[in-house]
Parts: C-alpha cells; structure tokens; sequence
C-alpha cells in the first residue's frame, strides 16, 4: 500500500528547499527570467503549505476514527480483552 502522508511529506520538504534556490537564481538573472524564477519560488511555497495542510487534516480523520474505535470498544467492554492479549 502506497504512504501518502510520506510521500506529501517528501513534496513539502522539497518545496520548502527549492524555493530560496529560486530566489537567489532569480536575484543574479536578468529581468524576465528573474520574476519567472520568484513565480516558481512563491509556487513551491505554496504547494508546501498546501500539501501541510492536507496531511494535518488526514491525520485528523485517523485520530477522531481511533478515538471512535476506542469508544465503541470501551462501551461494549471488549477493551479489557484487547489489553489482555495485547500484554498491558
């Protein structure tokens, strides 16, 4: 099964590291090709915050159907089991 929390995780990182690469190839260029290099600087930056985003809010959707889970296990009385064969 593929982990797309990591590979999202990896895209961000990436983003964040390539766009002062781009800032500072923008400053030593010429005009034109020096705002293209901002423009993919500010798009980097925001496909990182995006994809930040994104994983926050699948990790949220794990968390809150843990918790349901545990609920649900708790008010059948079935928790005292799983604890047992689990070893605590």
């Amino acid at each position: 099964m593929i982990d797309w929390y990591s590979i999202r995780q990896t895209i961000a990182l990436g983003g964040v590291i390539i766009a002062p690469i781009f800032m500072c190839m923008a400053m030593f260029s010429s005009l034109l090709i020096g705002e293209l290099f901002f423009g993919f600087s500010g798009l980097s930056i925001l496909t990182s915050i995006i994809l930040c985003l994104i994983n926050m809010h699948s990790v949220k959707e794990t968390e809150e159907e843990q918790v349901s889970l545990l609920k649900q296990m708790v008010k059948e009385g079935t928790i005292k089991q799983y604890l047992k064969d689990a070893g605590y």
